[in-house]
């Protein structure tokens, strides 16, 4: 029975065989018809399914939005506490109170181009299996000023527009029918320095972004690339680690500066139709 998965998505395209009201699907058959790790998200161990039923039982009366009373959705925090439901319990409802303290409802109606232009990102874009693909120019951001500026709340409130919006555009994509669970991030350093990305306060801001990411958004994620890294930025990315999950680390990959490299990565992953020029793709800026 330990074998034995339930499947979780009903969008999943493959057949299934019933028992007692139970599907039961082999993990073979779903990892060939979803690739990467979206296929974790959409099957259930028994020892899973057990602990889901309970934590549904107490935690989706209490969520506000009907997409969070999902399996789909509630799942995800009891991984990240290995299935412990009373540590579940707590997480989520911090976050149900961040979200209301923070007006999280209102954050993608606010007007973010000023943030745009100075920090630049998209979510236009899909890799090769239709998921949300955010692209953070971070090389280009001068954190430093930003700090100086008195811009850091703003900023690190842009950071939660951006994962809020790539959660909305996977759960737009279950909608169209696709087995899409997890959106990928590529993250760009190029023209990383010590002075505008490496000083103190500007490394404050990346590990309260990486917290915000595992304590609000926890295993949405499929890949996050790093390209364009110089030698100066490993000690950044260092300091970072330690607020990752072990989840997070296994799913972070870094490249350096060389574009071959890291430009095969991503044509594997994403078609040059959804990437600019900047790397290696075709896409206009402005395409949608």
């Amino acid at each position: 029975m330990n074998s034995h998965k339930v499947m979780l998505c009903k969008g999943l395209q493959v057949k299934v065989i019933l028992f007692a009201a139970v599907v039961v699907i082999s993990q073979p058959l779903v990892q060939a018809a979803v690739r990467g790790n979206d296929w974790k998200d959409l099957l259930l161990t028994l020892n899973e399914k057990n602990a889901l039923d309970q934590f549904k039982e107490k935690m989706a009366p209490r969520v506000p939005e009907s997409y969070m009373k999902s399996d789909f959705y509630l799942i995800r925090w009891l991984r990240a506490k290995y299935l412990n439901i009373p540590a579940a319990q707590n997480m989520l409802n911090e976050n149900l109170k961040w979200r209301e303290v923070n007006r999280m409802k209102e954050i993608l109606t606010e007007d973010w181009s000023d943030m745009k232009e100075d920090f630049p990102l998209t979510i236009s874009n899909h890799d090769r299996q239709g998921r949300p693909v955010a692209t953070l120019e971070m090389g280009d951001w001068d954190l430093r000023s930003a700090v100086l500026q008195g811009r850091m709340p703003r900023l690190l409130r842009y950071m939660d527009w951006y994962q809020e919006e790539i959660i909305r555009q996977i759960l737009a994509a279950q909608d169209d029918g696709k087995n899409v669970t997890r959106a990928t991030v590529l993250v760009d350093i190029e023209g990383f320095n010590l002075l505008q990305h490496l000083c103190a306060s500007c490394m404050s801001v990346f590990i309260r972004m990486t917290a915000g990411m595992e304590t609000h958004y926890p295993g949405f994620w499929e890949e996050i690339i790093v390209v364009g890294a110089p030698a100066g930025s490993r000690i950044g990315l260092e300091a970072v680690r330690p607020v990752m999950s072990p989840q997070t680390r296994e799913i972070l990959k870094i490249f350096d500066m060389n574009k071959r490299q890291w430009g095969s990565y991503l044509d594997e992953r994403i078609s040059p139709d959804q990437r600019t020029t900047r790397y290696g793709g075709t896409k206009k800026i402005n395409d949608n």
